[in-house]
């Protein structure tokens, strides 16, 4: 929905809609099937609201809803209202069941507005075999919903690399590497996040401190390469 006025009399826009292409890995791209031409209207010296619809492609590379706004005469535009919902006849969410990895997570029945249902996910399985994290949800009702991941006492950040997560235990994470994900960097870095004087330690690498006393490990990139990195105990000294 677009409300707009043209300041010289007579004008004209138009509004055209895609969405980016999921196969890209890119925002900032277009999945050729979905341009679509939504609307063109004709401005007047006041205000008047116009109204479309956009419908994507069935396509599992449809991601973000972008579009322009063209104006095609030499006149001054004020658009006061711009305004893309989701088009629905239910009230509530129905029936939400995300894929996230290989696991699916299902809330049955309905959600109204600002319920919530949460779900403990297994670091484990939180990623595909691969190391990527995959998410795809389906939603009845109105079709509207969000989800979010929460990392609840995150223990060790890593950088530089794709992996997966083979085990841990409260002091112990074996992990996978699957690929660099750094175009310069083939190191993997890895620190705790927890203050201690603790033990910490990784196989086939490296343990440093910084010039301001932050301990962190480093060990090289390579694919299927196993590493286990121990840390100080979640509640130690």
């Amino acid at each position: 929905t677009i409300r707009a006025k043209s300041e010289n009399g007579k004008g004209k826009l138009s509004v055209d809609m895609s969405t980016a292409d999921w196969s890209t890995k890119s925002q900032y791209s277009s999945l050729e099937e979905s341009e679509q031409p939504v609307m063109e209207i004709e401005t007047s010296s006041e205000y008047r609201t116009f109204s479309a619809n956009f419908r994507a492609p069935q396509n599992d590379d449809v991601w973000f809803l972008q579009g322009s706004i063209s104006c095609e005469d030499p006149t001054e535009y004020t658009i006061s209202y711009f305004e893309v919902t989701r088009q629905s006849d239910a009230e509530y969410t129905q029936d939400f069941h995300l894929q996230l990895g290989d696991q699916t997570y299902k809330q049955n029945g309905q959600l109204a507005k600002n319920e919530a249902q949460n779900f403990s996910v297994d670091p484990v399985t939180l990623t595909d075999g691969k190391g990527n994290l995959r998410f795809k949800a389906q939603i009845g009702g109105n079709h509207v919903g969000m989800a979010r991941v929460i990392h609840h006492y995150p223990l060790l950040y890593g950088r530089n690399a794709r992996f997966t997560i083979d085990s841990y235990s409260d002091d112990t994470v074996n992990i996978t590497f699957n690929d660099v994900i750094s175009r310069s960097i083939s190191t993997f870095k890895v620190l705790p996040f927890k203050e201690s004087s603790g033990e910490f330690s990784l196989t086939h690498g490296k343990i440093h401190t910084s010039g301001n006393g932050t301990v962190y490990g480093t060990t090289v990139i390579k694919p299927g390469k196993k590493v286990k990195i121990a840390f100080p105990r979640l509640g130690s000294d």
